[in-house]
């Protein structure tokens, strides 16, 4: 990002398309503007963004006014702006390979015009970044059978487009950092002792920061968003404490909130119980799981799920709710088949009391490998997705379920992919990620490897094993289960992708794989970054792609404010070289701001 020779001011200008003036409604100073010729003109850089146009001064000067005229001389945005600045957004909605003018004028008077012409397709624009210090790079690789990634992060934007929270790992410590969206700036930051993870979100008047935590006594926190003081706190006493090992310890794995200020909560404890049969052993998990309704407000507990106890469902995988709060979706996973529960459930809630309205299970997709459930509600509350582990997509009609007595099932379901065993190896293609937008419904698909379960299945070949055809991909349905689209990324995508309305965020990182598998998988720092689809375009997924953004290190997380305008990526180090003796760290522990 430039740096202007007296002061740096990033103004978002928020515009007034075709007429009219918006924003800062200073009166412009009386001066009648002199014309400057182009060549003298000092726009470093005019950018097309998603939203509208960024430009780039080549030093900080007064300006009074920025318009933006179409081919015929027509103004097509105005905006009064009386500030030193170097750079400014100004929105307006711009036609791909159109001609556009430029129009700068300053507070001496001058007025600067430039010709520029539109692309085809917008570009990123990184609005600043702030450095997070303190933090160790990952690994890319298992270790003795766990995972041992980069460092847990989480990040939000506020409903009102005005903050960003930011969880981040600093010499073992999760802390909670709270930024200013349009300055980059930190505003707070929180630790707390204990605790070995936060799940965040914003309550929906974004005057609070809600977090929920993963420690001996789970517990959910409530921040001022403005000052950092705690609000309020509840231990979820339901689940039960942990032990001394943060594996015991009860966790809040998901939160989301309704236009109500109403915060939901999954808060669930796993307690294992081993035993041999046959000679080999046997192992359950008993997930105590409860979901939470507060007043976001006050803290008041409004309904738990089940009322006054917990369930064993399995897994719990996500939590939802539509947008107006009368339904909350829970869906939980399956387990394997040495376990009691093997199939995924969906359950749909009274969002107002928490009485279950319906659920449906979602039986097995393979032998040895169980549903694992992620789902995905429309903001209306009439369709919900889910996908399983390994390839499975369903789509529900809620409301029709609900006008027949709660007589649920899935309006389709589709076979989006599936496990493969080829030569000892076991390739699980994982869908763990829905969304449905408009008329469309999206699943996000990634793979991972294991050694084939099967009692004959011969051991791995030390060569690389084949790729998953469906391999990190994004799929995109209509309403009706006709599959319109594939795209796969180049790189290897994280889990979880991000959205909203028509905009599509998907963070990429490097590959996690066994240690038997790691010299055969290429590794390219080119393929780090984060993907933005725009779904209203027409076309393909390859048309609907906006841009690709490339960071040095992997992106683990984003997200995407809720007029889609700015994107937070969050970048980590890590270490791209297997050879535990060798170190070859690229990139930093950086949250990048983009529009």
């Amino acid at each position: 990002m430039r740096t202007g020779k007296t002061l740096l001011v990033i103004l978002v200008v928020a515009l007034v398309c075709g007429a009219g003036v918006g924003g800062y409604m200073l009166a412009p100073r009386p001066v009648q503007p002199t014309l400057v010729p182009e060549e003298m003109v000092p726009l470093e850089k005019v950018a097309f963004t998603r939203t509208g146009v960024a430009l780039f001064l080549e030093e900080s000067m007064a300006v009074s006014t920025i318009k933006i005229f179409d081919t015929v001389g027509a103004a097509v945005c105005s905006q009064e702006v009386n500030k030193d600045i170097a750079m400014a957004l100004v929105d307006f909605d711009w036609k791909p390979s159109a001609k556009y003018q430029v129009a700068v004028s300053t507070a001496d008077g001058d007025m600067f015009k430039s010709a520029v012409y539109a692309p085809t397709k917008p570009s990123p624009v990184e609005l600043g970044i702030f450095s997070v210090k303190g933090v160790a790079a990952g690994n890319n690789m298992y270790t003795t059978g766990h995972w041992m990634g980069n460092p847990p992060s989480s990040v939000k934007i506020s409903p009102n487009n005005k903050y960003v929270a930011v969880v981040a790992e600093v010499e073992g410590t999760d802390v909670i950092y709270l930024l200013d969206l349009e300055t980059q700036k930190e505003l707070w930051s929180k630790s707390l002792e204990g605790v070995n993870g936060f799940y965040i979100e914003f309550s929906s008047n974004s005057e609070y920061l809600l977090a929920g935590t993963s420690s001996r006594d789970a517990s959910i926190y409530c921040f001022d968003t403005a000052t950092g003081t705690e609000k309020w706190k509840y231990t979820c006493v339901e689940v039960g404490s942990g032990e001394r090992s943060p594996r015991t310890w009860p966790s809040v794995w998901k939160a989301t909130v309704d236009l109500n200020n109403r915060a939901y909560f999954l808060a669930s404890r796993a307690e294992g119980v081993s035993w041999e049969e046959e000679g080999k052993p046997r192992v359950h998990n008993y997930f105590n799981t409860t979901v939470y309704c507060f007043d976001a407000s006050s803290g008041e507990k409004l309904w738990t799920f089940p009322e006054g106890g917990t369930m064993d469902y399995g897994d719990p995988s996500d939590l939802m709710a539509s947008e107006d709060g009368k339904y909350v979706f829970l869906v939980t996973g399956g387990h394997t088949t040495y376990r009691t529960h093997d199939e995924g459930t969906i359950f749909c809630l009274e969002g107002s009391s928490g009485s279950e309205l319906w659920r449906y299970s979602v039986s097995p997709d393979d032998g040895y490998l169980s549903s694992s459930l992620h789902g995905s509600i429309s903001p209306d509350g009439k369709y919900i997705a889910a996908s399983t582990a390994p390839g499975k997509a369903l789509l529900f009609d809620n409301l029709k379920i609900l006008e027949t007595g709660g007589v649920a099932k899935p309006l389709w379901e589709k076979n989006i992919s599936s496990s493969i065993r080829v030569d000892g190896v076991f390739m699980r293609s994982s869908n763990t990620w829905t969304y449905i937008s408009g008329e469309y419904v999206l699943f996000h698909a990634y793979t991972f490897f294991s050694r084939d379960p099967s009692p004959t299945a011969p051991p791995p070949r030390p060569e690389a094993p084949v790729e998953h055809p469906y391999n990190y991909q994004l799929q995109i349905f209509h309403l009706n289960g006709t599959l319109l689209q594939r795209y796969r990324y180049e790189g290897y995508a994280a889990p979880d992708a991000f959205a909203s309305g028509k905009y599509v965020v998907v963070p990429i990182r490097q590959t996690v794989i066994p240690d038997s598998f790691l010299d055969t998988v290429p590794r390219n720092t080119l393929t780090h970054g984060v993907y933005v689809f725009n779904l209203n375009q027409r076309g393909s997924l390859t048309e609907k792609l906006d841009w690709f953004y490339h960071t040095n290190g992997v992106v683990e997380n984003a997200a995407i404010s809720s007029d889609g305008k700015y994107i937070v990526a969050v970048e980590l180090p890590i270490d791209m070289n297997p050879d535990p003796d060798v170190e070859q760290i690229v990139g930093s522990y950086r949250v990048h701001f983009l529009t």
